[in-house]
């Protein structure tokens, strides 16, 4: 393995040009070099004086930092790396120069001009030795997300780069080192089921993890998970087991939203580790009548910046469906009534009650008007007749989502019938012989 590990390396090549001339010894002999150093994938660029300077960073030719400084200028080489646009092109300089590293063409005032190679360590890919089956999306590593492996090999391919495993897996450390910003990121594998809570479901858990009371929890937040810990801690650790293997899941109560499921380890000195295993998604709520949809965050971020990435596909829990009638016509019989629904995310249909009021004796039947709105564009508008009175008449709106979560309103339209009078004139002076 000692051939396949990238070593840091660090070769530091100061190019300094100076042009001998009489008008301008007084600023060279003034101007002093900055200390460059490059430790710890950590990039330092120290004055000796107290004036701005200006310092930029290429990389092949490509500008990846321009910015002003005064004393000290410090930049981890996983951002300036990052600004290169192409994480997989910096990732596969930096396995193809496992001797030399990255070359980064720095310059200070345009009177420095110096060549650092400083190389990046992968982050070791390890399996995890953590896992959940049972009704959930189970949750791995990025690093050891296998789609990784595919989509580089797809790349590599396209710039007819072909690679050894062990360079492949490098590649892979290389980018989740670059990608981190300081979290380790965790994704799904399979599908999110969406629930209505844990009812009857077990999941059998394995890990490595050590501790003295372990507790399978569902949370949206850390703050969740902290004030989890705080009521398990004093009650005496109720609802923990001393061992792993079938367990019950729990979560706030009528709490909904998307939940990592967390293997909590917990210790009689109450110190605790917890290590994110499977999302699902609890949905419990029907769609709301306003023209917003709550905010939900893409991420759930645990203790130790642990990250729950959720994928792009998620499933829909939230939604918003409005119905109104934008116009009517018609008689004290029947009415063509225009209605109009604004609606989004998991809004699944809308039903217009008929009931008896609504109906005209021998003209019209009790029924519901279901509109699916599966496949169609809000807004969306369609007509149906009722029956009218004159004054106030009261409509039954049912809204539904995906998941069977029902909302019952009512909307009031206003009706007003003017009766025309007849044209005929009757002469009323008649002689009766």
């Amino acid at each position: 393995m000692g051939n396949n590990i990238i070593k840091c390396c660090v070769s530091v090549c100061v190019i300094l040009s100076m042009t001998a001339c009489t008008n301008a010894n007084s600023t060279l002999k003034s101007f002093q070099k900055p200390v460059i150093t490059y430790e710890n994938e950590v990039l330092n660029v120290t004055s000796l004086d107290e004036e701005e300077h200006n310092i930029t960073i290429s990389i092949n030719n490509k500008e990846v930092v321009n910015n002003s400084y005064t004393d000290v200028y410090k930049a981890g080489i996983s951002s300036i790396l990052k600004e290169y646009g192409s994480n997989y092109e910096v990732a596969l300089m930096a396995t193809s120069g496992v001797t030399t590293g990255i070359a980064l063409n720095i310059k200070v005032d345009e009177a420095i001009d110096t060549t650092l190679f400083g190389a990046i360590e992968p982050i070791e890919i390890k399996e995890s030795a953590s896992s959940i089956s049972g009704n959930c999306a189970k949750l791995i590593s990025a690093e050891s997300n296998p789609e990784q492996d595919v989509n580089i090999k797809k790349w590599l391919f396209r710039k007819n780069k072909q690679l050894a495993q062990y360079q492949i897996n490098q590649m892979k450390g290389i980018l989740a080192k670059i990608s981190s910003n300081g979290y380790k990121d965790y994704v799904s594998s399979g599908t999110i089921p969406v629930l209505k809570n844990f009812a009857g479901l077990s999941y059998h858990v394995k890990s490595d993890m050590k501790a003295d009371h372990y507790i399978l929890y569902a949370t949206s937040s850390d703050k969740e998970v902290k004030d989890f810990i705080e009521e398990t801690v004093a009650n005496d650790f109720e609802l923990t087991s001393k061992s792993l293997g079938s367990m019950n899941c729990y979560r706030k109560m009528n709490s909904d939203g998307y939940k990592c499921i967390t293997l909590i380890g917990i210790n009689d000195d109450w110190s605790y580790n917890i290590e994110p295993l499977g999302l699902v998604a609890i949905d419990n709520t029907p769609p709301t009548l306003d023209n917003s949809i709550p905010h939900t965050t893409n991420t759930i971020t645990l203790k130790g910046n642990k990250r729950v990435v959720f994928p792009k596909d998620k499933p829909q829990i939230d939604g918003q469906a409005h119905v109104a009638v934008s116009n009517w016509d018609g008689n004290g019989v029947e009415c063509n009534v225009s209605f109009i629904v604004t609606f989004s995310g998991d809004a699944k249909a809308i039903t217009i009650v008929r009931n008896r009021k609504l109906c005209y004796p021998g003209e019209h039947r009790v029924e519901n008007k279901v509109v699916n709105l599966s496949g169609k564009d809000s807004p969306y508008m369609f007509t149906y007749t009722l029956h009218f009175e004159g004054g106030n008449n009261i409509i039954p709106i049912i809204v539904e989502d995906y998941h069977g979560n029902r909302n019952e309103y009512t909307i009031n339209v206003h009706a007003k019938f003017t009766r025309k009078t007849s044209n005929v004139q009757i002469d009323n002076n008649i002689n009766v012989w």
